[in-house]
């Protein structure tokens, strides 16, 4: 059952702005999904695809579940992905119905490739973050992927 704010109007109005303002924006002003798409030459879902990956295989299911996609759209991202070398499929021995995807290792090597870009991103230029706000980021993330997976 979901927790009822009514006695602080005010922090439930900046919540929702807040989280409004992050989702229209920290794709493009921290993650720099436009740049990161034309550094590696390939759209933003196969490189979230990858991420997905990093930490080992999963199946389609799995991979739209992450993506928050419908699992026909995950096909299309992860041909394009294996054509190119990054990613491999196995059909699950004991239920032939599940099909998993692995990182080969050119996939790894561009996920690390990606990785640091990403970092390099929050770290650069004039709008880039101390160290601490990095820090603060990385624990509201934490706590925000938590919900997301319960």
């Amino acid at each position: 059952m979901a927790v009822q704010w009514t006695e602080d109007e005010a922090m439930r109005k900046e919540v929702s702005q807040n989280l409004m303002y992050a989702v229209m924006h920290i794709s493009k002003k921290l993650l720099h999904a436009d740049q990161l798409s034309d550094q590696f030459a390939m759209p933003m879902s196969s490189i979230q695809l990858i991420f997905a990956l990093a930490n080992g295989e999963q199946t389609v299911s799995q991979l739209a579940d992450y993506l928050a996609i419908h699992k026909p759209n995950v096909a299309p991202i992860v041909n394009q992905l294996e054509d190119t070398g990054f990613v491999a499929r196995r059909t699950s021995t004991a239920d032939r119905r599940k099909t998993y995807v692995h990182l080969l290792p050119k996939g790894e090597e561009l996920c690390q490739q990606i990785q640091d870009a990403i970092c390099n991103n929050l770290f650069a230029g004039d709008e880039s973050m101390a160290k601490s706000e990095v820090k603060n980021l990385n624990k509201a993330l934490a706590i925000i992927n938590k919900q997301m997976k319960s």
